[in-house]
């Protein structure tokens, strides 16, 4: 199993004049290889990974990190 984290940064900028909670939320699309189609594999169109709640004030910038571990973004082949 892949060992690690996947790391996502974003900017998050609050247009108004109110301040403001914004919810970040981090997807992943995997692509659907030849050796999937093969054996089998199946996988998920787009996967949630994890989100990230931040305040921000009004006409505010803020940045959101959110970190994942590898192995949410792998794939698993019954056959192999």
């Amino acid at each position: 199993m892949p060992e690690g984290n996947v790391t996502a940064v974003i900017e998050v900028k609050n247009n108004s004049n109110q301040d403001g909670r914004f919810l970040a939320q981090l997807y992943v699309q995997k692509p659907y290889t030849e050796y999937d189609k093969a054996n089998l594999v199946e996988k998920s169109a787009v996967d949630f990974l994890n989100s990230a709640k931040v305040d921000i004030p009004a006409g505010g910038t803020v940045e959101v990190t959110i970190t994942v571990p590898t192995k949410y973004i792998a794939s698993y082949d019954y056959k192999n």
